[in-house]
């Protein structure tokens, strides 16, 4: 999991697949802070009752991991990271203020799910609206926060979309290539694109 990671600060987050739940923290050493996190849920001692409850429930293959923002800022990294704990999306940080942000920096944004077929709120929302009706919530989070990674044969065979929409010699490519990722919004036009998919 933390193979693609290197020692640089900045910002990370924790995504629980199935469920959305995420975690977001900045480390001057994101691998270290980062294994640091996973040993603790391992040994059943992170302080977040709601995130080890769901380390426990579905496992460490089962969280992904993807860096936000390379800084050594920490003005710059804290304004973001307020900024997305405002969102609401990050249910499993303990507090939700970051201690010491100037106002001024912090910015109203959500992140936004980006796939072939919409732009939505939660990744819960585009597998409802996707074309096959057979997506699964954590398949979206997984294809939308490492659109850079290539889609294996695996990948191709356990997904309806991509065998009802695309033929395989789509293996190979990445994600990205077919409209997967995340972009960031402010809170109304993140509202205003939930309510056109209702």
């Amino acid at each position: 999991m933390l193979d693609n990671l290197f020692p640089v600060a900045g910002l990370v987050s924790i995504v629980c697949l199935p469920t959305g739940e995420a975690y977001i923290g900045y480390s001057k050493d994101i691998t270290t802070g980062v294994q640091t996190i996973f040993d603790q849920l391992e040994a059943g001692r992170h302080r977040n009752p709601r995130f080890q409850e769901a380390f426990d429930d579905y496992g460490r293959d089962q969280f992904f991991v993807r860096i936000i923002l390379e800084s050594t800022d920490k003005a710059e990294t804290d304004a973001l990271k307020q900024s997305l704990l405002n969102s609401d999306q990050y249910s499993f940080n303990k507090s939700q203020d970051v201690k010491g942000v100037d106002p001024a920096l912090v910015k109203d944004m959500v992140e936004i799910i980006r796939t072939p077929w919409g732009r939505f709120k939660s990744a819960y929302r585009a597998a409802i609206d996707a074309p096959t009706r057979l997506v699964d919530p954590g398949w979206v989070r997984r294809a939308c926060f490492q659109p850079e990674a290539p889609i294996t044969e695996a990948d191709y065979r356990a997904s309806a979309y991509l065998v009802t929409c695309h033929e395989p010699d789509v293996i190979g490519e990445t994600w990205q290539s077919l409209g997967f990722g995340t972009s960031y919004c402010d809170s109304k036009t993140a509202e205003q694109i939930h309510q056109q998919r209702r």
